[in-house]
């Protein structure tokens, strides 16, 4: 069931979709964080692969819509900013030595 007013879809299709593209890329987010819980190596880079993956759509969101984050009000420039943060430190944890160490054992 579609919410009454969802300015971003113009469709009931579009928001069908939106729904099973985030199926799709949330589902092995979740399933690697069950993994991280119990330090299985393959769930680590299966978190790191999938921030890498977020981080190139972010950057690739900010250079392709630059002329947006001119005229928005603010709010999107730093949901994405701190969004980049994020996945950047979700690599950088993940890939330190004394991580990876702790998930070989």
């Amino acid at each position: 069931v579609m919410p009454p007013s969802m300015p971003p879809f113009n469709s009931r299709g579009e928001y069908h979709l939106h729904l099973l593209w985030g199926l799709i890329l949330y589902t092995p987010g979740f399933i690697g964080g069950i993994a991280l819980l119990k330090l299985k190596e393959w769930g680590r880079k299966l978190v790191v692969i999938m921030s890498l993956g977020f981080t190139l759509c972010l950057l690739y969101k900010i250079v392709t819509q630059a002329s947006y984050f001119k005229i928005s009000t603010g709010l999107s420039l730093i949901s994405t900013g701190l969004s980049l943060v994020f996945y950047v430190l979700i690599i950088y944890f993940f890939t330190r030595h004394s991580v990876k160490k702790q998930f070989k054992r």
